[in-house]
């Protein structure tokens, strides 16, 4: 049975999930660009055509949420019986296909068998310090060796110059790599005056939080850490920033 869903990306998404990118893309992004949506429909895409993805996010709870946000409204374009999903597993399964979803907690215990697509979701922050150290060096780069046709889509609003920073720059020295820089601005489905509101209500625009959160900038500085990410994601999800809102538009 052959299927064909239409999908339909931001500009922004389409250059993310463009097939003639090179392996390895990283994204630094502002807060709302449509990064975990696109990479979804970008998964579903690569299940229907019989490939298998890793997907690493922060902490095992977003898992499914993430799921029930973004997966299911574009699942319930297929039949049923064409798909299936196990809460206790997080695991998805199309047309024989396979969709792992791993939190970072525990990065020892991701296991892998071949995956033809790894996404890491939240860079910033799984990329962190000595156990973002671990996940990239001995559980993921590894998995990537095994498949030499395997890709990685690594993106997040940056948190520091970490691990995450250093594989942004591989694009300066390696061309199996590529980097893309994206602000809250790119999202067409976000209003400017409300993204305006935001950048006075932490710091204006001269603010490093807003270099940082907005602009998708890697900041060298503590002054950046001033606001709490669910401050931010709180500041952010007033009005058109709803994630209800949002849930049933394109972005």
């Amino acid at each position: 049975m052959k299927l064909k869903i239409d999908f339909s990306y931001t500009p922004a998404q389409l250059k993310v999930f463009d097939d003639k990118n090179p392996r390895f893309i990283t994204v630094a992004k502002g807060r709302r660009l449509g990064f975990t949506r696109g990479s979804a429909k970008f998964v579903i895409e690569n299940l229907l055509l019989g490939q298998n993805v890793l997907w690493v996010d922060t902490i095992q709870a977003n898992l499914q949420n993430y799921y029930e946000l973004y997966f299911t409204p574009e699942l319930k374009n297929l039949p049923k019986d064409f798909y299936s999903w196990s809460v206790q597993d997080k695991k998805l399964i199309i047309n024989g296909a396979v969709l792992h979803m791993r939190s970072a907690e525990r990065s020892e215990n991701i296991e892998g068998f071949g995956y033809d697509l790894v996404i890491l979701n939240e860079a910033g922050i799984i990329l962190k310090g000595s156990k973002g150290e671990y996940l990239w060096y001995n559980a993921i780069r590894p998995m990537l060796l095994d498949n030499p046709k395997s890709r990685a889509i690594i993106g997040g609003v940056p948190k520091g110059k970490n691990l995450f920073y250093e594989l942004c720059r591989k694009e300066l020295s390696d061309k199996n790599w590529k980097h893309f820089q994206f602000s809250s601005y790119d999202n067409p489905f976000l209003k400017e005056e409300q993204i305006k509101e935001l950048i006075e209500e932490v710091g204006g625009e001269g603010s490093e939080v807003v270099k940082q959160e907005i602009y998708g900038e890697f900041i060298d500085s503590s002054s950046a850490e001033l606001f709490s990410l669910s401050e931010i994601e709180n500041a952010m999800s007033k009005n058109s920033f709803s994630i209800e809102k949002m849930q049933g538009e394109n972005i």
